[in-house]
């Protein structure tokens, strides 16, 4: 998405778009270069995310994602204040 993001027209969205890896292990690779150039705690945020997201049979919804990176090994009750916020 960072190649689109930044894009202001339509021209520029599309010439993003062409510039996309076209393979899945391009893609993938890709996004782990761009994850790991984040700060220790996005980093972190971001091998919990997928680690949910590849051990989950089914799509999430924002809201489950939202309570499984809010969910620390040692909490024994969902912390409200914990939970993501979506708009950050």
């Amino acid at each position: 998405m960072d190649y689109i993001s930044g894009e202001d027209s339509v021209q520029g969205v599309r010439a993003a778009l062409q510039s996309l890896p076209e393979d899945f292990d391009s893609t993938y690779e890709d996004l782990l270069q761009r994850v790991f150039a984040q700060s220790e705690r996005s980093v972190k945020r971001a091998e919990r995310l997928i680690s949910w997201i590849s051990c989950t049979t089914r799509s999430l919804t924002v809201k489950e994602i939202q309570t499984a990176l809010a969910i620390k090994p040692d909490d024994t009750y969902l912390k409200e204040e914990a939970l993501p916020d979506i708009d950050i």
